[in-house]
């Protein structure tokens, strides 16, 4: 194994303890201070104080069954650069734990998808994690949410231009 790869190896395993350790969660720092959380919606707080505004994009299943809401980890969408995405998954402005979230992506004017798959993470209490998403070209993208509960399938279609 060459020196290079031994460093890398050595920072990874370093970075992997430094996030870790903090003695309180409390004094752990923020990895993104605009986010929504779940303390909020369990104080009462609802996803129309919480979700609105603020680079959130919002809309209602095709069907009905649920609320999706997403933002851009930078605010904005690039084009050609990998980034992520925040999603919220929302029943009656209330988390919706337990469903299966798939994000696809196309151009309808192109006919195609994405060059690579994204990265859809649960993280509890209607909280999805999206990574790894490319909207390679400028044009029209539509974005769809596939929701699964159980064996309902419902979709949001979202549409934006880069």
């Amino acid at each position: 194994m060459n020196a290079v790869v031994k460093s890398l190896i050595v920072a990874c395993v370093l970075a992997v303890f430094a996030t870790g350790c903090a003695a309180d969660p409390a004094e752990a720092p923020a990895t993104n201070a605009g986010t929504a959380g779940t303390a909020e919606f369990a104080a009462g707080a609802s996803a129309g104080t919480l979700l609105d505004g603020g680079g959130w994009s919002r809309a209602t299943t095709e069907d009905g069954l649920c609320d999706v809401a997403w933002r851009a980890d930078a605010g904005e969408v690039p084009r050609n650069v990998a980034f992520g995405l925040e999603v919220w998954l929302l029943r009656d402005g209330q988390p919706l734990a337990g469903p299966r979230l798939e994000l696809r992506a196309r151009m309808p004017e192109h006919g195609h998808g994405l060059v690579r798959e994204p990265t859809v993470t649960d993280q509890g209490h209607g909280r999805y994690r999206v990574d790894n998403l490319l909207l390679h070209m400028r044009g029209l993208w539509q974005l769809d949410f596939a929701v699964t509960e159980g064996l309902v399938g419902d979709r949001a279609r979202f549409e934006l231009t880069l």
